[in-house]
């Protein structure tokens, strides 16, 4: 009895589509992610092909995508929570990991924060440089 091979699944050819709108050439299809010719039109493209898909718009995309990935990101912190032996925590003391209402608190507000202390530095440094007179 003859065996055949399987052809490619529905997923896969839409995986192929999405990454040729993008741009991708095709000897980087296996490790998008390793190619360093994306654009921005590319990514756009690619996810508006994504959208077309479900139906929705862009922003719905991007909006359900964010919401996976902090929930996968959560997910990553229970592991890692769950990892840590409690005779380390007891040893580093009760604020080595802060408890989970703080915790979302600070995941939600990192970013922000960060683009200030960015923001801060570069006045500061433009203000040093004018006192000395660069």
């Amino acid at each position: 009895m003859p065996t055949t091979t399987p052809g490619p699944t529905e997923s896969d050819i839409r995986f192929l589509a999405v990454h040729q709108a993008a741009g991708v050439p095709v000897e980087w299809h296996d490790d998008p992610a390793g190619w360093d010719g994306w654009t921005a039109g590319g990514v756009w493209t690619g996810l508006e092909l994504l959208a077309a898909d479900t139906g929705g718009s862009v922003n719905q995309l991007l909006r359900e995508m964010t919401v996976a990935d902090y929930a996968w990101l959560e997910g990553r912190v229970a592991e890692a929570r769950a990892a840590v032996e409690p005779r380390e925590v007891a040893a580093r003391g009760p604020t080595a990991i802060p408890p989970d209402a703080a915790l979302s608190v600070i995941l939600r507000y990192e970013p922000h924060i960060s683009r200030q202390l960015t923001q801060a530095m570069d006045q500061f440094e433009r203000m040093r440089r004018l006192r000395l007179g660069r």
